[in-house]
């Protein structure tokens, strides 16, 4: 089913009845290694196949999807005064140099960081980071001050990266956002090894 699929965008949205065919999509896609960019859901799709991984996760699931899950690995942002908020805007995203994004967008001569639009609610779970790395994913963008993960990927695949914004409402065709870029060179270039072999 899955060959002929040069990429894979695992959207975002508030469609959450769809979040258990997008954490078997994310699956599918690392284990195939087919270069795949996970857009706000779609990334914490990415995080949760990962986790159900490990012998010890495999109850991993949203907040916003079960609310009394035993593993919560995406659960609301909190404020200080204990409600919670909405992270909405732009927020500037400053992707770690020595990560296989960063050698992707050298690739396409695209910015290390720059302004990514952000719409949610709920973050990676500061609690499961360790168990994230466990399960063979990195953070390689953390906005410090709020303790959201930005960004994440799998170095050992060719292109498997998640980004809790949404790249595609600051993308326009003559400039695309550069983690679009960097998702859309990573495609080309699988495509033309997969053409000459």
């Amino acid at each position: 089913m899955w060959q002929g699929y040069d990429g894979v965008v695992l959207t975002g949205g508030a469609d959450m009845e769809r979040t258990e065919a997008l954490i078997a999509a994310a699956d599918v896609c690392r284990r195939i290694d087919v270069p795949t960019l996970g857009l706000c859901l779609g990334m914490q799709a990415m995080c949760v196949a990962a986790a159900r991984r490990l012998p010890y996760m495999q109850d991993a699931s949203l907040e916003e999807t079960t609310p009394e899950g035993k593993v919560l690995l995406f659960t609301r942002l909190p404020r200080s005064d204990g409600r919670t908020w909405r992270r909405l805007g732009d927020h500037e995203v400053t992707v770690n140099p020595g990560s296989s994004l960063a050698r992707s967008l050298a690739g396409t001569g695209a910015a290390m960081g720059w302004a990514e639009r952000m719409n949610h609610s709920y973050r990676l779970n500061p609690r499961y980071h360790s168990d994230l790395t466990e399960s063979g994913l990195s953070i390689i963008a953390q906005d410090k001050a709020s303790d959201v993960v930005d960004l994440i990927e799998d170095s050992k695949n060719t292109f498997y990266v998640g980004s809790e914004g949404h790249p595609e409402l600051t993308s326009r065709r003559q400039a695309p956002n550069p983690l679009i870029q960097a998702f859309l060179w990573s495609v080309t270039q699988t495509h033309t090894v997969r053409q000459s072999s």
